[in-house]
């Protein structure tokens, strides 16, 4: 296996898209991606021995595999497309036996029940981005981008809940019960700051 440092300078790049119309660089994708891996290094780190994966060094490289930013196309095309991307760099620091396990843990982790115990490790780690405080500024980046209000982003919000949404994606968006308790935690937290947007968006909080 090669070294950390040199599969994060290798698909760095990638994760540093430069801005159209800028001279920087995006760091949003590479801070996604640090972020996720964190999520796979303390979940697995918790999880029983019976359900820890073997090789949690590949979900780690198959994290940042997953936060290669490409053009706009179908989800479901989304995974094979960053697999694919990500194998052309690793090619050079990873065996060809590490390359395959790195693409069908990618392509695995988008199933509804994935197979393996890594990729239900990278799923759990992807799904904690849509829940809590990262949850809320994920959503609220693109409600914006579409130039949509922040009543409509409290609107749906609250339909989302009242409809059960959140529930169900607790049920059936996390694989380890570990992930799952953080995700209902971060759910709690999440609401309150719903709370707390729509009393400031009434002006509710300002004396009569």
């Amino acid at each position: 296996m090669a070294e950390w440092t040199a599969i994060q300078a290798v698909l760095g790049k990638l994760l540093c898209p430069r801005l159209p119309g800028h001279t920087e660089t995006s760091k949003a994708p590479l801070d996604r991606a640090l972020r996720i891996v964190r999520h796979v290094d303390k979940i697995a780190a918790v999880l029983p021995a019976e359900e820890k994966p073997p090789r949690c060094d590949l979900v780690r490289i198959a994290a940042l595999g997953i936060c290669i930013p490409l053009p706009k196309q179908r989800a479901d095309e989304a995974a094979d497309d960053a697999a694919e991307i990500a194998t052309d760099h690793l090619g050079t620091v990873l065996t060809e036996e590490e390359l395959d396990l790195v693409v069908k843990i990618m392509r695995d982790a988008e199933r509804r029940a994935p197979r393996t115990a890594e990729a239900r490790l990278l799923a759990d780690a992807v799904a904690l981005e849509d829940v809590g405080l990262v949850g809320l500024w994920n959503a609220a980046g693109k409600y914006q981008g579409l130039g949509r209000s922040l009543e409509q982003f409290i609107r749906l919000w609250r339909t989302q809940a009242e409809y059960g949404y959140w529930e169900t994606r607790l049920r059936d968006g996390f694989h380890f019960e570990v992930s799952r308790g953080v995700a209902r935690q971060r759910l709690a937290d999440m609401a309150a700051i719903i709370g707390q947007m729509e009393t400031q968006q009434n002006g509710a909080d300002v004396p009569a």
